[in-house]
């Protein structure tokens, strides 16, 4: 796929994320945050104070380079609550993966315009399931107001369309997805801005992740889900 985009259309290819394939097809190594640094630093600092945490040490690691930061590890307004004058500064963009594109973006530039930083000075990245008519929408509702970049993933690698089977079953591809369950044997989470795509093994964590960060928390069903894992509500309502 990376041959046939390099051959018929090299100027739209900006990159890829494959350290690999860009080696074997001269391609410039580019790329995002990933959402596993966010989640382990859940387990490494001070719960409340990991989303800063681990968006200094990137800095510091990288000496300021491959600064696009994934913003809805905690949902984008978590995210923007410790996005403060200073990171936003330094990180070249951020990257969207998850709920509405055109309001996450309204959003990112708000904030950019609230604390003083041009946002046409800076790089969104779109990687949430998009085709090309979504990439193109993008384009058109952003165009002048941000840098922008798309990360074009199942729709170039796997696109079958409309395709179905004999039996007329139409084809949906797989959704496959690794994250960090554990870290240091403490439980992480990741919250998202689009709950089919949350990931955590232990609602109570979860529940109290979320109480840290005023993030909404449906008690009734935390309850139900504790009692599901047999283990008694009473745990998060002590630690309340």
């Amino acid at each position: 796929m990376l041959a046939c985009l390099k051959q018929e259309i090299p100027q739209w290819v900006l990159g890829t994320s494959n350290y690999h394939f860009a080696r074997e097809f001269d391609l410039k190594p580019i790329g995002t945050i990933a959402h596993e640094w966010f989640m382990g630093h859940q387990a490494l600092v001070n719960e409340r104070d990991s989303q800063q945490v681990a968006l200094e040490r990137w800095l510091t690691a990288f000496d300021g380079m491959l600064a696009i930061a994934p913003t809805d590890t905690l949902t984008i307004d978590a995210f923007l609550n410790d996005f403060n004058r200073h990171l936003a500064n330094a990180y070249d963009g951020v990257r969207h993966d998850s709920g509405c594109p055109f309001r996450w973006g309204d959003k990112m530039i708000a904030h950019y315009q609230q604390l003083g930083i041009d946002p046409t000075t800076k790089l969104f990245i779109f990687s949430d399931g998009l085709d090309f008519d979504q990439a193109l929408e993008l384009c058109e509702y952003f165009a002048g107001r941000v840098k922008i970049s798309f990360g074009i993933g199942t729709f170039l690698t796997n696109d079958l369309a409309n395709w179905r089977n004999a039996a007329g079953v139409e084809y949906r591809p797989l959704s496959i997805v690794i994250k960090l369950a554990e870290c240091q044997g403490r439980p992480v989470a990741k919250i998202s801005d689009q709950p089919e795509k949350a990931m955590c093994e232990d609602p109570i964590f979860l529940a109290n992740l979320k109480r840290r960060f005023n993030i909404e928390l449906d008690v009734d069903a935390l309850i139900q889900e504790l009692r599901h894992q047999k283990r008694s509500p009473r745990h998060y309502i002590s630690a309340a």
